[in-house]
């Protein structure tokens, strides 16, 4: 992904269920192994009004359905 030391920013689709914030992507996809080695941060937003945002950071795992 990135080497220039910045944060990458990249966008899943998501769904809340239960507490937890599960996001989809293919298993082959650079994204997968690039969050295994990396902290990473999230944040969800709308983007019309009323505006709305939460940002946090989590721990990624891989669950295979």
């Amino acid at each position: 992904m990135k080497s220039n030391n910045l944060p990458a920013i990249i966008s899943l689709w998501y769904v809340p269920i239960d507490g937890k914030i599960y996001c989809a992507t293919q298993s082959k996809a650079k994204i997968v192994s690039y969050l295994q080695k990396t902290p990473c941060g999230f944040e969800i937003a709308a983007d019309t009004p009323p505006y709305k945002g939460i940002r946090g950071e989590g721990t990624i795992k891989n669950l295979k359905q």
